[in-house]
């Protein structure tokens, strides 16, 4: 037996609040029949919104772009060789220099010895050698062309991580750091951004 639709009629009042009311309900009732109609459901507005999409983890470097690739070979010779001023080569290697921190950094070498605890910028150095041994992800569209972040937790949501992931996590952060990382959901350490025309956006630590 076919199913007989009542139709619904929406009287818009003149005043008052009542009349509002009246008339949202005159509203809905008109979509929920239009949607029966058309064999529907009601979709909630959340549900419309597009999901989005988790970043791809990549880790071949050699499938890098070649400008990106000589810049990160750049940084990471400046790291191994445990001396923090061959780092101002690499970022004098730009036309603008990279941030390195929310406020102006006059001094990037002065700046990463205040920062690295054993006062010379060696544990700056050992962070950007472990970030670059992380995968990284990439964002498309940019000014100078694709960006590169390195580590790709700085492009994922946390709670994410599988156990493999977590445990790579770890290799970067304190166990106390990354605990409270996987509660936000959000990376808050160090990260490294290239283009892929080799321009060295930043250094700096994730918000």
């Amino acid at each position: 037996m076919p199913i007989r639709l009542r139709q619904f009629r929406c009287r818009l009042p003149w005043r008052g609040e009542n009349n509002t009311k009246r008339a949202r309900g005159g509203m809905v009732a008109m979509a929920l029949t239009a949607s029966l109609m058309t064999g529907g459901g009601i979709v909630h507005p959340r549900a419309s919104q597009a999901q989005t999409p988790a970043p791809e983890i990549l880790r071949d470097v050699s499938k890098l772009p070649e400008e990106t690739q000589r810049m990160r070979q750049a940084i990471l010779a400046a790291a191994v060789s445990g001396d923090i001023e061959t780092l101002r080569v690499a970022a004098d290697m730009n036309e603008l220099p990279p941030v390195f921190s929310n406020g102006k950094v006059a001094d990037p070498v002065a700046f990463w010895k205040k920062l690295s605890g054993d006062g010379e910028g060696r544990e700056i150095l050992a962070i950007l050698i472990e970030i670059f041994r992380t995968g990284y992800t990439r964002k498309t569209g940019g000014k100078d062309g694709d960006l590169f972040i390195w580590p790709y937790f700085a492009e994922t949501r946390l709670q994410s991580l599988n156990s493999g992931q977590q445990v790579e996590l770890l290799t970067l952060v304190s166990a106390a750091d990354a605990k409270k990382m996987l509660e936000t959901g959000k990376y808050t350490h160090y990260r490294v951004g290239i283009s892929s025309t080799g321009v060295w956006h930043f250094f700096d630590k994730a918000e």
